[in-house]
């Protein structure tokens, strides 16, 4: 967050005695005064900004703009421009990234570690993110830890992208549904209920049902609506807490279908991360620190924990996995992690592995496209038709009656 620095807003005269405004960091009112005094602007008005302003700068930075933020610092570290030169010359659109540019690149000058830096920031910048910066500051190799930054936010980018596009079509598909069948219980069939009662007969029990349910949601719908936002905001704040979120956790690791999914979008990550460590000359504890603090599965934090215990009891890295509880059923891993250890391609060894799982993870990814169409559109036609059945059934009857 802001600490030190601060944002103002000012208001001034230029040389030709126009009046302008903008936005400043600054440690103190004087220095704006000073910055805006270098560009031939007089000040008359300089106001700090409210606390709710830095909250908001915060939460309006989203991963697409940290990708590009990292991508453009990439490609200026790349040309051989110094770190301070390029978030000098690293222009934005985005105002809140525009700020964070100006605060760190200001923290930067003051005399701080470009890890001080960034790590005003937290929400942005997770310790992966740090300790590779403040390795390649370390080293002199920050272009490189730069680059496989953007690598590795490429990457997450493509497979959340992946995940969103699986997604979103089911969940539009779902809504819908819900929608046309909360229209026809809640308008449709009311309307022909009346209809139904100058039949004098009994009507068909599906008939009966969904009469029964239109009532409910009519005379309790707004209740069914509260008690249900109230129910995932109370599951959603529960969630958070350790003991529900490990038992959740391990239910999810657990499931039939998705433990396998979960496990294999988890290995990419992992393995993803450790080579990327591995290649900037991280160390391996400090790798493992890093991939903990990577996932927010806190059985999979516990097992990181585990296997950083067992390399620090002077256990090699493929042994300490043969016996984790989250690697020993990945042979191909073990064996992987195993020759890589033995012949010094350890980095190699883990992208390749990263490779593997994202592959697989593709390949899942197309099957369940291919699968997840016809199967919804099998539902919908289902709970559409069974609504549509028990609504003109009793009409079906009659007409057979009068027939008859």
């Amino acid at each position: 967050m802001l600490t030190s620095l601060s944002i103002y807003t000012w208001k001034g005269l230029d040389e030709h005695q126009t009046q302008c405004t903008g936005y400043c960091i600054a440690w103190h009112p004087d220095d704006v005064t000073q910055q805006l005094k270098a560009k031939n602007i007089n000040p008359y008005l300089i106001k700090p900004q409210p606390l709710w302003h830095k909250i908001y700068i915060q939460y309006s930075i989203k991963p697409e703009h940290i990708h590009k933020f990292t991508r453009h610092l990439d490609m200026m570290q790349g040309a051989g421009l110094p770190i301070t030169t390029a978030l000098e010359q690293l222009h934005t659109s985005h105002f809140a990234t525009h700020l964070m540019r100006c605060h760190i690149l200001k923290t930067i000058q003051s005399g701080a570690s470009l890890y001080d830096a960034f790590s005003h920031y937290p929400r942005h910048f997770d310790p992966f993110y740090l300790n590779l910066i403040q390795t390649g500051q370390q080293t002199g190799a920050l272009q490189e830890s730069f680059q496989w930054l953007h690598l590795y936010q490429k990457k997450s980018k493509q497979f959340k992208d992946k995940t969103r596009q699986a997604m979103l079509y089911p969940c539009i598909i779902l809504v819908v549904a819900l929608g046309l069948s909360v229209l026809l219980l809640t308008q449709v069939l009311p309307q022909m209920q009346s209809m139904y009662q100058q039949f004098h007969a009994q009507l068909p029990w599906l008939t009966q049902s969904l009469l029964y349910i239109s009532t409910l949601l009519n005379e309790h719908g707004s209740k069914f609506a509260a008690s249900f936002s109230l129910l995932c905001l109370s599951f959603n704040v529960l969630r958070k807490k350790k003991p529900i979120k490990l038992q959740l956790d391990r239910l999810l690791l657990c499931l039939p279908g998705i433990r396998q999914w979960l496990h294999d979008m988890i290995s990419a990550r992992t393995l993803r991360i450790l080579a990327i460590t591995q290649a900037c000359g991280l160390p391996i504890l400090s790798s493992l620190d890093a991939l903990a603090n990577a996932h927010h599965n806190t059985t999979f934090q516990r097992a990181m924990f585990q296997l950083k215990q067992d390399i620090m009891g002077g256990e090699h890295i493929y042994q300490a996995m043969q016996h984790n509880g989250f690697f020993k059923h990945s042979p191909l891993t073990i064996e992987l992690i195993k020759t890589g250890e033995q012949t010094g391609q350890l980095t190699k060894a883990t992208m390749q592995l990263a490779e593997i799982y994202e592959q697989k993870l593709n390949e899942r990814f197309s099957t369940l496209s291919q699968m997840i169409e016809p199967c919804l559109m099998l539902c919908v036609a289902l709970c559409v038709g069974v609504l549509i059945l028990g609504m003109y059934l009793p009409i079906f009857q009659m007409t057979d009656l009068i027939q008859s």
